[in-house]
């Protein structure tokens, strides 16, 4: 009775490997006994888990495209009017006015574009020397423009040092604020220039 359970318990372990379609010469011999566990490495390739189909490795096809992609549109932009911003390069919402200069014998003609509605008439220039001074800086000297129309204004500034760097800094105190309260662009400042 004993040895028949032994072997009804050793068969409905080995069921589901049987379904499975595994070895199991390795799990049990000829008499239903255990035998020992083959010592790894020392299994032929018969008694291999791993299951594979020998065959030639092919290669990936690479997909053809016959067509050509649209080449990308290029953004174009329509300039303000004419008489907004003249010929500076000038972007609504800006903070500095672009400031345009001209050098001259020991002066500088500088340019900017007159923003608002309405413009500004009154605008203060200088040129702030650029050489390193130790000590308290010099005072600067503002010249004041006045221009009633027209969509900039222009003024020059003299008595420069001949070959020396300045940046003309321009001022418009009186320029308002926008439709939402916040200022106008009342500033410009330009590049380092040098004066003949």
């Amino acid at each position: 009775m004993r040895s028949t359970r032994t072997a009804l318990l050793g068969a409905l372990a080995a069921l589901p490997l049987l379904l499975s379609g595994c070895d199991t010469s390795m799990i049990t011999g000829k008499d239903g006994a255990a035998d020992t566990v083959v010592a790894e490495g020392s299994a032929s390739p018969e008694d291999s888990w791993i299951l594979f189909e020998k065959g030639r490795a092919a290669a990936t096809p690479k997909p053809s495209a016959t067509a050509k992609p649209s080449p990308t549109p290029t953004p174009s932009f329509s300039p303000l009017p004419e008489d907004t911003v003249c010929a500076f390069d000038w972007l609504a919402g800006q903070v500095l006015l672009p400031v345009n200069t001209e050098v001259g014998a020991g002066s500088i003609r500088a340019s900017w574009p007159r923003v608002g509605e309405p413009p500004p008439d009154s605008f203060r220039i200088t040129a702030v020397p650029q050489d390193n001074v130790s000590g308290v800086q010099p005072e600067l000297e503002w010249q004041t423009v006045t221009v009633t129309s027209g969509c900039s204004a222009s003024g020059t500034i003299t008595g420069l040092r001949p070959g020396r760097p300045y940046i003309v800094w321009v001022d418009a105190p009186e320029s308002g604020y926008q439709l939402d309260g916040t200022p106008r662009p009342r500033s410009g400042r330009s590049g380092v220039v040098y004066p003949e």
